[in-house]
């Protein structure tokens, strides 16, 4: 996956302000990832350890958990 421009950026801002622990599950996570077909469901089946597995919601809006940014930016790359 490649990611330019603004959206590079974005994620480069982003995992530098991560601490240790999530940084780490995050690399992890991306380094497992393989081209192909179940690559966005892969992206949208993660979640960082300890978040629950659905958005959780605040009477009709969703509130995105902290895995949310990080899996929209990659799957940009996958448009």
């Amino acid at each position: 996956m490649v990611l330019t421009g603004d959206v590079l950026a974005q994620y480069c801002l982003w995992r530098s302000s991560r601490d240790k622990k999530v940084g780490g599950e995050w690399d992890a996570f991306v380094a497992s990832l393989r081209p192909g077909s179940g690559l966005a469901e892969r992206l949208d089946a993660f979640r960082f350890s300890g978040e629950p597995p659905q958005a959780k919601t605040c009477g009709q809006e969703k509130i995105p958990g902290p895995s949310a940014f990080p899996r929209e930016l990659l799957k940009t790359a996958l448009r």
